[in-house]
């Protein structure tokens, strides 16, 4: 228990870390791989039709709603030179997929970074959360001419699937299919952030987008380790853990590896970067073609 933690909330991620321990302890005896094969219904978790942006929050991320395209704080945190730079940039990626909701949420922590790196003072970041999202609402609208309807909700904390007080992420999962949703797999899974790496570098134009996605994972790394998450429940025995889900054999080598020297590059403890694991699952079509060939 940290300093800043009181007696009940510590109890309560004691409880909320104890639920996850048979799963944590299954993924990391069989590896990724067996394990997510092993699951019901998998090959229902990956989709097609992307219909709404959420936060990739585990508590937003695992809700049980279709057609979910995570990026932290719906693109706030996208590389940019401005507010407006990046409200164009992001809504040219929306209008891309076919997005028709924006969503902010409570206690959404790339709002809380955006105020940082924007200078605002505020205890209520949220708010600029929310700005940006109906901003970029706004901004998909007028760059369509108003021929997409695209509307605007607010995800409430009572609605998310995680506490208001802490993170329960136990892994991240770096989908490069841009398929992946995890609520489809119930509590047959961990709980984690959602990273996707296919659509957040479709559009990319240089070598700050391209690596956006790993700035979506230095921010949920922080968060897990950190005094919202399970900070030092972590170890190499109990890691959190990175999973890459491809459809291509040679690309799950080549991210997990990137990973691998991205985490070895951080600038943090060598207990931390001891208790990052990093693994990988290919999709059904590609181990089918594996098998065919």
């Amino acid at each position: 228990m940290n300093s800043h933690e009181s007696l009940e909330h510590f109890g309560q991620k004691q409880e909320a870390w104890d639920r996850q321990q048979g799963l944590m302890a299954k993924l990391n005896r069989q590896g990724a791989e067996d394990f997510l094969r092993s699951v019901d219904k998998i090959d229902d978790a990956f989709e097609h039709e992307k219909k709404r942006v959420c936060c990739m929050d585990e508590g937003t991320a695992h809700m049980n709603i279709p057609g979910k395209f995570e990026m932290a704080g719906s693109g706030i945190l996208y590389p940019a030179a401005s507010w407006e730079e990046r409200l164009d940039k992001v809504a040219d990626i929306m209008i891309g997929l076919g997005i028709t909701q924006i969503t902010s949420h409570d206690g959404c922590g790339a709002a809380g970074l955006a105020c940082k790196r924007d200078g605002i003072q505020t205890d209520r970041p949220d708010k600029y959360g929310i700005k940006w999202a109906q901003d970029l609402q706004n901004k998909i609208m007028e760059k369509t001419s108003g021929k997409r309807d695209v509307t605007y909700r607010h995800i409430q904390s009572k609605e998310m699937v995680r506490p208001d007080e802490f993170h329960l992420a136990r892994v991240a999962w770096f989908d490069a299919t841009g398929r992946f949703n995890p609520a489809a797999l119930g509590d047959n899974i961990p709980m984690g952030f959602v990273i996707d790496y296919k659509h957040d570098t479709e559009k990319a134009t240089d070598a700050t987008e391209k690596n956006y996605p790993f700035e979506e994972l230095k921010v949920a790394l922080s968060i897990a380790f950190g005094g919202h998450g399970f900070g030092e429940k972590f170890n190499e025995q109990n890691p959190f853990v990175v999973v890459v889900m491809t459809e291509d054999e040679q690309e799950l080598e080549q991210l997990k590896e990137r990973i691998f020297q991205f985490v070895a590059d951080l600038n943090i403890a060598e207990e931390t970067k001891k208790a990052i694991k990093v693994d990988g699952y290919l999709t059904q079509a590609e181990r089918e073609l594996e098998q065919a060939a």
